[in-house]
């Protein structure tokens, strides 16, 4: 199944191509290593990924901006493992998401839920998060 999905030629755009190279590479890698949770990880990571949902209309792209969430929520744990793991100073803690917000597209609807993410981790507990 991994191969199948992660064929570069099956690609519709640039931007897939290049992922699917990159998960392709990774793949290539674990086999090699004879690393089966990786595989798997891979796998898991390409099925829950808004790119792998197919189709057009209002419920192909809801699930879409629900998958882009979730990957962003992932993201914003893992930089606060890393903060908490590496005891970042909070100082850098908002330098480094004041960073992230400013690469933000904001003329794409989606950047809309990670800057609220991203407000909700530069300031927990505020009500008035969005």
């Amino acid at each position: 199944m991994l191969p199948r999905i992660s064929t570069p030629d099956f690609a519709t755009d640039d931007a897939e191509r290049v992922r699917r190279q990159r998960m392709m590479a990774e793949a290539n890698q674990a086999y090699a290593d004879g690393n089966e949770a990786k595989l798997q990880a891979i796998l898991r990571e390409w099925e829950s990924s808004p790119e792998s949902v197919k189709g057009e209309g209002v419920g192909a792209e809801l699930i879409r901006v629900i998958r882009k969430i979730a990957q962003i929520e992932e993201r914003l744990h893992a930089i606060e493992d890393e903060r908490r793991r590496r005891a970042w100073p909070q100082d850098e803690i908002v330098i480094f998401l004041e960073n992230e917000i400013l690469h933000l597209d904001f003329n794409d609807v989606d950047c809309i839920p990670r800057l609220g993410c991203l407000y909700k981790v530069l300031y927990p507990g505020n009500a008035s998060a969005p």
